[in-house]
């Protein structure tokens, strides 16, 4: 079972109605991995329709799987209760990671993978041995990943890419530890994202920010082994994250000088030079 240093407590139970196949849109899907009638978060969501809730129970925990969310609309998946923490979909146990097989790295096999799909909301979940990102959102837009905790991954904790109005908040990102790899990446083709109230440390690197119209607010992206936050993104606001111990000694970094970005009240111990838009005031 997966070991979550800072256990919170998460939302929402309940219980499968009888006549839920019924039921097309606007269903509780209860989940508890025991084969009853589910053995897998998949088989749920292979069956939601618009509007259905998935909760997942803690008989989940522990068990190998992935989940595949793929030209979906409306649908949340939640922890129950408890935080439930999942293994992800590479048969390894204590003791067996990182693989040391590398084809592995980078198959799809991340633990949760989002694509061509709206309205997604994955919250109160945990997931450990994952072969490429925790959590890979693609070509989605009107995405919410809240109260998640992803450890031992092979790429990144969260990527998003080419997706539109992300949320990512409250997550607690740990252990992608691969070098290049990061706590969160977006990638240049990603617009809308906001990226609050995370704590993001002990990873390769902490927050990637490309795409346009980014707002990274109130994080701790700490003690990371390289750098705390790499600022790329056009238009965007970084503000009040505490980047505080980063192996680079660089709390916050830039390639270049984005135009519209506003840099302002971070705590950090890296060098910054103000920007354009607003006037820079670490500590």
């Amino acid at each position: 079972m997966l070991a979550i240093p800072s256990p919170r407590s998460l939302i929402l139970t309940a219980a499968l109605g009888a006549a839920l196949a019924a039921a097309p849109v606007d269903a509780q899907i209860n989940v508890d991995c025991s084969g009853t009638p589910f053995s897998t978060i998949q088989q749920a969501v292979n069956i939601a329709g618009p509007g259905d809730v998935i909760v997942v129970e803690a008989g989940c925990s522990g068990i190998q799987q992935a989940i595949n969310i793929v030209n979906k609309q409306d649908l949340q998946i939640v922890g129950a209760d408890q935080p439930v923490g999942i293994h992800g979909a590479y048969p390894v146990g204590p003791g067996q990671w990182p693989p040391s097989n590398p084809t592995y790295h980078h198959l799809g096999q991340s633990c949760v993978h989002i694509e061509s799909s709206a309205n997604i909301s994955v919250t109160g979940l945990a997931f450990e041995y994952c072969v490429d990102d925790g959590v890979t959102i693609v070509n989605s837009s009107h995405v919410t990943i809240q109260g998640l905790t992803t450890y031992r991954v092979l790429a990144d904790g969260i990527a998003v890419r080419g997706s539109f109005d992300v949320n990512l908040s409250g997550n607690f990102l740990f252990g992608a530890t691969n070098p290049g790899s990061w706590g969160i990446s977006v990638d240049p083709t990603s617009d809308f994202v906001r990226i609050q109230n995370n704590r993001v440390t002990k990873n390769w690197n902490g927050i990637r920010m490309r795409g346009r119209h980014l707002t990274v607010l109130n994080n701790d992206v700490s003690n990371n082994a390289d750098v705390g936050i790499l600022v790329e993104s056009d238009s965007s606001t970084v503000a009040r994250n505490s980047t505080l111990n980063n192996g680079s000694g660089v709390g916050i970094d830039f390639n270049a000088m984005p135009p519209g970005t506003c840099v302002i009240g971070n705590d950090t111990n890296g060098t910054l030079a103000p920007f354009a838009g607003c006037q820079s005031q670490n500590n």
